[in-house]
């Protein structure tokens, strides 16, 4: 089993964030508000976004699952 590589995980969140905003469609952090307010989610705070990019924060299983849905990527894709 490999470890989490939270360098790796957050320059590949970085990039999925920028990916899924370049889009045209919603930004990130609203889809990510929108899904605390609809109680899909118990992050509340965007500001983790940040401190799992940063590598301050280590994410639960559930919050990767969680982020991975909301960008519309596979979380393999997430944490390769």
């Amino acid at each position: 089993m490999k470890k989490l590589d939270l360098e790796t995980f957050g320059s590949n969140l970085k990039k999925c964030i920028k990916t899924f905003n370049g889009k045209g469609g919603q930004k990130f952090q609203k889809v990510f508000e929108k899904a605390y307010d609809d109680e899909v989610s118990n992050l509340s705070d965007y500001s983790i976004i940040y401190r799992y990019q940063s590598g301050k924060k280590k994410p639960s299983l559930e919050s990767l699952v969680l982020i991975a849905d909301l960008l519309n990527v596979s979380l393999e894709e997430l944490l390769s």
